[in-house]
């Protein structure tokens, strides 16, 4: 607990009194008083909470006495529930100056002539005012962060979901044989026709015209699509050739390498990992500045990693058939044409795969971790202003007179900040078929893109 005073900085300046002679015909003279600019608020002393946390600890195994070297020679895979997190709140005193300002004067006269005229001012009072959020629940306050959360959330699930089926459908194969097998006689033809001259069709790829190479490589797809109708054929038919013919046998010599590398191997681990971020702060709301109350804002980050891990208990025979893929489904869906397209958006693939792939290993343990971090602030704002306005009248010492006198405040201070720091860990057997919408689009998948496209654009446009 701390305390604070909810008014600092007050002043009220002052002014001295004095006479001034009537003048003229008139004997004597006018005495005026001294004063000050005004009363000021009276402070108070105020409590608050700078900062306070808890936490909190879930570990369903903690009482179990499990020992990890026993479990180690055992060969059992272990995984377990465990959950934490740390709330922290803490709460800020902001200041907001206030200004005000009068213009005394005193003058004196007999008849129509002037004895004297004096001006005291201009003189100021002002001060600042000491807040924190609960001397401020008066105040409207706007909270535009629900629907973003809202999403946050959904887009949480949505990657929880997807790297369960990515992970899963890695763990339980290696290398799709029975795809291979119904590719064999174009993948055969190919192979006696092309890989002899895969280092030159490599060559080509970039050395061939040069000119065209250079220029294409760095521009924006619109860009692209205005090169020359022949130099760009040439180019997307070298980038297709390099991309979908020959570095599919590189990746399926790869998984077979891969594979009778680790035959002896007892486990297998396959894992996914997403990475799920948002913020939203005042300005995506409010198109502009009015008037004095609180909003919030949020930066909400949370990192997802699902792992699979399998264990083959009987030999290396068992892994090789566990890892080498025999499912119609999921080769039915990659003879699909442009199927891979669709992978880039949705997760149609992984899908059939976690779902339908049969596993062969003795052990299967899976579990999926969430750690986030997200960050709540309430925010104070005032664009408000102090007004001072006076008037004088014509008289025989100075015609008539008006004084304005503007102070404008510019606060944007946060008044409270919630952080939260958690991390959740489950088990789970298998993943649930959820269709999730992840575009992955890096700059190779653009391209590909922009030349699986640019045929059938071309013809429409012919169309026309």
């Amino acid at each position: 607990m701390a305390i604070y005073q909810s008014i600092s900085n007050a002043v009220s300046e002052t002014y001295s009194g004095g006479s001034i002679p009537y003048g003229g015909t008139c004997q004597g003279s006018r005495t005026y008083g001294g004063g000050n600019a005004g009363s000021v608020p009276t402070s108070v002393t105020r409590t608050y909470t700078p900062r306070v946390t808890t936490q909190s600890i879930y570990n369903p195994s903690k009482g179990s006495k499990r020992n990890w070297e026993m479990i180690k020679k055992s060969g059992q895979i272990s995984m377990t529930s465990y959950s934490r997190s740390q709330r922290t709140i803490e709460q800020f005193v902001v200041e907001r100056p206030y200004r005000f300002r009068t213009w005394p004067w005193a003058a004196a006269w007999c008849g129509t002539i002037c004895g004297g005229k004096v001006e005291l001012g201009p003189k100021d009072r002002y001060w600042t005012q000491r807040d924190h959020i609960d001397s401020l629940s008066n105040l409207n306050s706007e909270d535009f962060t629900g629907p973003t959360y809202a999403n946050y959330t959904e887009k949480v699930a949505n990657a929880i979901a997807s790297t369960q089926q990515e992970a899963y459908a890695n763990a339980l194969s290696t290398y799709d044989l029975l795809t291979e097998l119904s590719e064999g006689k174009e993948t055969l033809s190919y192979l006696f026709g092309k890989v002899s001259e895969a280092s030159e069709a490599l060559r080509k790829f970039a050395s061939t015209d040069e000119e065209t190479y250079r220029r294409a490589r760095g521009l924006t797809s619109k860009r692209m699509l205005s090169s020359p109708d022949k130099a760009f054929r040439r180019l997307g038919s070298r980038w297709m050739e390099y991309r979908y013919a020959i570095m599919p046998l590189v990746y399926s010599i790869k998984d077979i390498n891969e594979l009778l590398a680790k035959r002896d191997a007892v486990y297998k681990t396959a894992r996914s990992k997403q990475n799920v971020r948002h913020d939203f702060t005042r300005d995506e709301a409010l198109p502009a500045p009015w008037g004095v109350f609180t909003y919030s804002k949020c930066d909400l980050d949370a990192t997802i990693t699902s792992t699979v891990k399998l264990g083959y208990n009987r030999g290396a025979l068992q892994r090789v058939f566990s890892q080498t893929a025999f499912n119609p489904f999921k080769t039915a869906w990659e003879l699909i044409p442009y199927s891979f397209v669709v992978d880039w958006f949705l997760n149609v693939g992984d899908i059939i795969s976690s779902q339908t792939s049969v596993n062969l290993a003795s052990q299967t343990a899976c579990c999926t971790s969430v750690k986030k971090r997200e960050t709540h602030e309430i925010w104070l704002y005032d664009k408000t202003s102090d007004t001072s306005n006076a008037s004088r009248s014509a008289n025989p010492c100075g015609g008539a007179q008006s004084f304005n006198y503007v102070h404008t405040r510019n606060v944007e201070q946060v008044l409270q900040r919630t952080t939260v720091e958690s991390y959740n860990r489950f088990l789970w057997s298998k993943p649930s078929p959820k269709l999730v919408f992840n575009p992955y689009l890096n700059w190779k998948r653009t391209i590909d893109g922009l030349v699986l496209a640019y045929q059938p654009t071309k013809k429409l446009l012919r169309s026309l």
